[in-house]
């Protein structure tokens, strides 16, 4: 079966939708669950908490990239549950993750 442009022009427009800015903000913002931004929330909140009790700036946004390896280093090696015990595993990577994607969006590197 042979197609005309007519034909292609027809499946294209329906195969591929054009979107608003509006919209295409909603999409991009809406890529994360709602777990996901929470869990990225806590793990900020932990460092910021962690960065006080240690009377460092907890802004870390402006830190240079060595100061915060060094923070993040000590951070992971020292946090503890609210019991003062050490994290589960699953529990810490759960909280880095959240910390690299906050710190990722920071640096525009992750989307």
């Amino acid at each position: 079966m042979y197609h005309t442009s007519d034909d292609n022009n027809t499946t294209a427009a329906v195969r591929f939708a054009t979107l608003s800015v509006e919209d295409l903000a909603v999409l991009i913002d809406g890529k994360e669950s709602k777990n996901t931004k929470v869990a990225t929330k806590h793990a900020v909140k932990l460092f910021r908490e962690y960065l006080d009790t240690k009377l460092v700036n907890s802004d870390f946004d402006n830190f240079s990239e060595d100061e915060l390896n060094t923070r993040l280093k000590t951070f992971y090696a020292e946090l503890r549950n609210k019991d003062g015990k050490v994290y589960k595993r699953t529990t810490l990577q759960s909280i880095r993750c959240g910390l690299r994607r906050e710190v990722g969006t920071m640096l525009g590197t992750f989307r």
